[in-house]
């Protein structure tokens, strides 16, 4: 009797299990992914970034929570610039992107990733977000007549 009372608990625990194991894959939501159109000009290293972020005038006023946040991610992601964000990915998801690299052009690439983070640089300073599974949508280059 016991044997039989162990096994009917032990089929019941597995449906359990399993019925919840079912529910939560269907529950999850999907990652929504944004649209980002980068520069492609002068991408930098990220410990680069924050060096530049510290000694430049220009980025006066700039958030010390986010420059530490900054500091803290690994030195071999990349920074990139957009109109009002700066882009910071890390080296798998660059690989995916063909970079190119000219004069007298300007290169933008646009890209759907998923936005892990996003910090506030400071008043009057671009955001900094922190991408990953990037895809790449489209290349532009606009061409300078010289």
């Amino acid at each position: 009797m016991k044997k039989v009372l162990l096994t009917i608990a032990l089929i019941i625990a597995i449906a359990l299990i399993s019925l919840y194991a079912v529910f939560s894959i269907y529950e999850r939501e999907p990652v929504e992914k944004t649209e980002i159109t980068f520069y492609m000009d002068n991408p930098m290293k990220v410990n680069n970034f924050a060096d530049e972020i510290e000694s430049h005038s220009y980025f006066k006023g700039y958030n010390n929570t986010t420059l530490n946040w900054i500091r803290t991610l690994d030195s071999n992601n990349v920074v990139f610039s957009s109109n009002d964000t700066y882009v910071i990915m890390g080296p798998s998801d660059l690989g995916r992107i063909p970079v190119e690299s000219a004069t007298d052009v300007t290169i933008t690439d646009t890209v759907r990733c998923h936005v892990k983070e996003k910090r506030p640089l400071g008043n009057d300073l671009r955001d900094v977000i922190f991408v990953d599974d990037v895809e790449f949508v489209s290349k532009h280059i606009k061409y300078y007549d010289v």
